[in-house]
């Protein structure tokens, strides 16, 4: 990226990252990482034009519209808080990440765009 004048990195990482569950202590701790390296990484590439953002997404399918957990036609089970009643699909977690990497969320610098569809909102 230096060597073409710059670019985005753009990590994913996980509601996990800002809050704790139990029994997944190293699934936990990896989320924690790759929201420190995400800032560590602005910092450090800043002067060569490099832009470094993450995602954090809560639960979701790769299966939008139709896919098992909407297909039952009911509504998942609520999350502590969330303003949806279903998971967010693959589709709409690409969208975040494809919007992460353009000039239009130039100013998403070392910090991330919550995807959880609102579990960390309550």
């Amino acid at each position: 990226m230096p060597a073409q004048g710059g670019g985005v990195i753009v990590n994913t990482a996980s509601i996990s990252a800002e809050v704790g569950f139990a029994t997944i202590a190293p699934y936990n701790a990896g989320k924690h990482a790759v929201a420190s390296l995400t800032k560590v990484a602005a910092l450090e590439y800043a002067a060569d034009n490099i832009r470094s953002t993450r995602s954090r997404p809560a639960r979701w399918t790769h299966r939008c519209c139709g896919g098992p957990l909407r297909r039952s036609g009911r509504p998942t089970r609520r999350s502590r808080g969330t303003t949806r009643s279903d998971a967010s699909c693959a589709e709409e977690m690409a969208a975040v990440v494809m919007w992460l990497g353009s000039e239009e969320a130039g100013a998403v610098i070392g910090t991330d765009v919550d995807a959880s569809g609102g579990y960390l909102t309550g």
